[in-house]
Protein backbone atom coordinates (compact mmCIF):
# COMPACT_ATOMS: atom_id res chain seq x y z
CA UNK A 1 0.00 0.00 0.00
CA UNK A 2 1.27 3.46 -0.89
CA UNK A 3 0.11 6.57 1.00
CA UNK A 4 0.89 10.28 0.86
CA UNK A 5 -0.31 13.37 2.65
CA UNK A 6 0.49 16.57 4.46
CA UNK A 7 -0.03 17.94 7.96
CA UNK A 8 1.04 20.74 10.27
CA UNK A 9 3.73 19.29 12.54
CA UNK A 10 4.49 20.06 16.18
CA UNK A 11 6.87 22.86 15.11
CA UNK A 12 3.90 24.53 13.33
CA UNK A 13 5.35 24.01 9.85
CA UNK A 14 3.96 22.05 6.90
CA UNK A 15 5.18 18.46 6.57
CA UNK A 16 4.71 16.32 3.47
CA UNK A 17 5.04 12.57 3.61
CA UNK A 18 4.95 9.51 1.42
CA UNK A 19 5.18 5.93 2.55
CA UNK A 20 5.03 2.34 1.51
CA UNK A 21 3.32 -0.01 3.98
CA UNK A 22 3.84 -3.76 4.19
CA UNK A 23 1.31 -5.53 6.44
CA UNK A 24 1.97 -9.30 6.48
CA UNK A 25 0.06 -10.04 9.73
CA UNK A 26 -3.76 -10.26 9.50
CA UNK A 27 -6.57 -11.04 11.94
CA UNK A 28 -10.34 -10.75 11.83
CA UNK A 29 -12.44 -10.23 14.95
CA UNK A 30 -16.17 -10.25 14.20
CA UNK A 31 -16.31 -8.05 11.09
CA UNK A 32 -13.29 -5.93 12.07
CA UNK A 33 -10.10 -6.56 10.06
CA UNK A 34 -6.79 -5.91 11.83
CA UNK A 35 -3.38 -6.00 10.18
CA UNK A 36 0.12 -5.13 11.31
CA UNK A 37 3.45 -4.53 9.67
CA UNK A 38 6.00 -1.87 8.91
CA UNK A 39 6.05 1.29 6.83
CA UNK A 40 9.01 3.00 5.21
CA UNK A 41 8.20 6.71 5.20
CA UNK A 42 9.78 9.87 3.82
CA UNK A 43 9.09 13.16 5.63
CA UNK A 44 10.10 16.80 5.21
CA UNK A 45 9.34 20.04 7.02
CA UNK A 46 11.20 19.59 10.33
CA UNK A 47 13.64 22.52 10.43
CA UNK A 48 15.48 21.10 13.45
CA UNK A 49 16.17 17.83 11.59
CA UNK A 50 17.98 17.81 8.23
CA UNK A 51 17.24 21.56 7.90
CA UNK A 52 13.66 20.77 6.88
CA UNK A 53 14.75 18.42 4.09
CA UNK A 54 13.55 14.92 3.37
CA UNK A 55 14.51 11.95 5.56
CA UNK A 56 13.50 8.27 5.75
CA UNK A 57 12.04 6.52 8.77
CA UNK A 58 10.91 2.91 9.35
CA UNK A 59 7.68 2.87 11.39
CA UNK A 60 5.59 0.08 12.96
CA UNK A 61 2.05 0.15 11.55
CA UNK A 62 -1.29 -1.18 12.82
CA UNK A 63 -4.39 -0.94 10.62
CA UNK A 64 -7.99 -1.45 11.78
CA UNK A 65 -10.78 -1.58 9.17
CA UNK A 66 -14.52 -2.08 9.33
CA UNK A 67 -16.73 -1.93 6.24
CA UNK A 68 -15.74 1.39 4.58
CA UNK A 69 -14.06 2.95 7.65
CA UNK A 70 -10.57 2.43 8.93
CA UNK A 71 -7.59 3.82 10.76
CA UNK A 72 -3.83 3.44 10.62
CA UNK A 73 -1.91 3.87 13.85
CA UNK A 74 1.86 4.18 13.98
CA UNK A 75 4.47 4.94 16.59
CA UNK A 76 7.16 7.44 15.62
CA UNK A 77 10.18 6.90 17.88
CA UNK A 78 12.31 9.75 19.22
CA UNK A 79 15.17 10.15 16.75
CA UNK A 80 17.33 12.66 18.62
CA UNK A 81 16.93 15.77 20.78
CA UNK A 82 15.46 17.73 17.87
CA UNK A 83 12.76 15.24 16.80
CA UNK A 84 10.35 13.98 19.50
CA UNK A 85 8.36 10.77 19.59
CA UNK A 86 4.75 10.75 18.41
CA UNK A 87 1.74 8.57 17.77
CA UNK A 88 0.33 8.94 14.28
CA UNK A 89 -3.34 8.42 13.48
CA UNK A 90 -4.61 8.37 9.91
CA UNK A 91 -8.36 7.94 9.32
CA UNK A 92 -9.51 6.15 6.15
CA UNK A 93 -12.73 6.12 4.15
CA UNK A 94 -12.98 3.68 1.24
CA UNK A 95 -14.80 5.27 -1.67
CA UNK A 96 -15.13 2.18 -3.89
CA UNK A 97 -14.91 -1.58 -3.35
Amino acid sequence: MVMAGTYINSAYTRTHYGLYAWRPLHWEVSSVRISAGIAIAAFDGYQSYHDGGWFLAPLPLLAVEWKRLGANVTLVPKVNESLDAAIGLQLKLRLWP
